[in-house]
């Protein structure tokens, strides 16, 4: 499967928002892909794999976002270590958001819709006008 031409074939083309979410998407299934045949088929603990799954999203989801939602041209490894940096944060924020919500009572199922909202907007506002500028 070609996630350009899926991305391409929803159109959406006109909606930055939306491209980085079909991408995101996307890209979180890829990295479940990896997590599941990590865990299930080799055994791996679900830790590491989960650390795998992210590590392989991530490498795929920063020329995505460069090229399909962002349609920026141009590579550094700066933007590079900005993206990594951006989506440490955001994932921070998922975690404090969570964590928080847990905390005053909220269950972790409902908590987790909040953190990941949270998590969704900071790292597309961050790529938007940090990473991909």
């Amino acid at each position: 499967m070609n996630p350009y031409k899926v991305v391409r074939g929803l159109g959406v083309a006109k909606n930055e928002f939306v491209r980085f979410l079909v991408v995101g998407v996307l890209n979180t299934g890829v990295g479940f892909g990896v997590f599941v045949l990590l865990t299930l088929g080799l055994g791996v603990n679900p830790a590491i794999s989960n650390a795998a799954g992210y590590a392989v999203g991530l490498t795929i989801a920063y020329p995505l976002y460069r090229n399909l939602v962002f349609a920026v041209k141009t590579h550094s490894s700066g933007n590079v270590l900005s993206f990594i940096l951006c989506f440490a944060i955001s994932f921070l924020l998922n975690q404090a958001v969570l964590n928080s919500l847990i905390y005053a009572g909220v269950p972790g199922y409902i908590s987790q819709i909040f953190a990941m909202a949270t998590y969704t907007l900071v790292f597309f506002l961050l790529n938007k006008y940090v990473v991909f500028i």
